[in-house]
C-alpha cells in the first residue's frame, strides 16, 4: 500500500530535489500527494514535478499544510528553521502525521518543541540524510572512544555553497556531537566556533574548533581532524549530489510510517 507523502520547502533545492527523485519511483512505495512553501515561493501554485524539473504531478505547490493532513500518511520538511519549530506545536495538536525533519539551524528551544511532538507523533530528526554521514557519526563516536585522554585534538573543518545560510552545518555539529559522546565532553561547553587574533591563547586540551567555509556551490563536505604530536588523522564525507540526502529522506519515510511516537534519527532508520 502506497505511503501519502507531503513535502514541505518544495520550492528549496532540496525539495525539488526530493520531489523529483520521489517522482522517479526510487522508493516505490512512497506516493507524492502535496507540495508546501511560503506565499512568496517563486513556484507557488506551479505543478511541483515541472517545478522541480521533473514530470508533471498533478500536485501544486500550495502553502496551506493542514489541509493536506486529513490524508497525509508523513511529511517531509527541509523548510527554514522557522518554519518547522513554527509547525511543531501544530503536529502535535494533529497527532499526525509521521515527521522527516532535514532543516538544520534549529536552536535549542526548538529541538525542545520537536521532542515534544514526538511524544505524540515518530519524529526522525537527522541534520543529514546520507549512509554514509550517518556511518561517519558512528565511527566518529567509537573514535572519539579510542583517543579520549590520549592527546589529540578535534577539529572540523565544512564547505558548503555561498547560499546557505546557518554555520556551522548542522552536520558538522552532529559530527562534533559524536565525538564528544565518544571522548564523554559535553559539546556546548567545549566548542569553539573560528579564531581570530592573539585573545584565543594556546588551545585548551578539550576543545573541538568548527570551521565553516562558504562558497561556490558545494553540494557539502566535511572534515575531522585528529592531531596530536607526531600524527594526525583526518576523517572526510564529501557529497557531490544532493541526490544521496533524497534517497536517505525517502528511505527515513518509508521507514518511520507506523512505528511508535518517539524522536528518532538517520541511525535508527539506517541501523548503523
Amino acid at each position: 500500500m502506497s505511503k501519502n507523502v507531503v513535502v514541505v520547502g518544495a520550492g528549496g533545492r532540496m525539495g525539488k530535489t526530493i520531489i523529483r527523485y520521489l517522482l522517479s519511483g526510487a522508493v516505490p512505495d512512497l506516493k507524492l500527494i502535496g507540495a508546501v512553501d511560503l506565499w512568496d515561493c517563486p513556484d507557488r501554485d506551479k505543478d511541483a514535478g515541472l517545478a522541480s524539473g521533473a514530470k508533471e504531478s498533478g500536485v501544486k505547490i500550495m502553502t496551506d499544510l493542514s489541509a493536506l493532513v486529513p490524508q497525509t500518511d508523513v511529511v517531509i520538511d527541509f523548510s527554514s528553521h522557522h518554519g518547522t519549530v513554527g509547525n511543531a506545536e501544530r503536529f502535535a495538536k494533529w497527532a499526525k502525521p509521521a515527521w522527516i525533519i532535514g532543516t538544520t539551524g534549529i536552536g535549542a528551544d526548538g529541538k525542545a518543541a520537536i521532542a515534544a511532538a514526538a511524544k505524540i507523533i515518530p519524529v526522525v530528526f537527522a541534520p543529514n540524510m546520507s549512509l554514509g554521514v550517518n556511518l561517519l557519526l558512528a565511527l566518529l563516536e567509537q573514535a572519539g572512544r579510542a583517543l579520549k585522554d590520549r592527546g589529540y585534538d578535534v577539529e572540523i573543518i565544512e564547505r558548503h555553497h555561498r547560499k546557505k545560510k546557518d554555520s556551522p552545518s548542522g552536520t558538522a555539529l552532529g559530527l562534533g556531537q559524536a565525538v564528544a559522546k565518544g571522548m564523554d565532553l559535553d559539546l556546548d561547553k567545549v566548542a569553539v566556533h573560528g579564531r581570530h587574533g592573539m585573545a584565543n591563547g594556546e588551545r585548551p586540551a578539550t576543545e573541538i574548533g568548527f570551521h565553516a567555509i562558504r562558497g561556490g556551490d558545494y553540494v557539502g563536505d566535511h572534515t575531522v581532524i585528529f592531531a596530536t604530536e607526531g600524527e594526525s588523522i583526518e576523517i572526510s564525507h564529501r557529497a557531490s549530489s544532493r541526490d544521496t540526502f533524497a534517497f536517505g529522506a525517502l528511505r527515513a519515510a518509508s521507514w518511520v510510517v507506523g512505528k511508535k511516537p518517539a524522536l528518532y534519527s538517520m541511525r535508527d532508520v539506517l541501523g548503523v
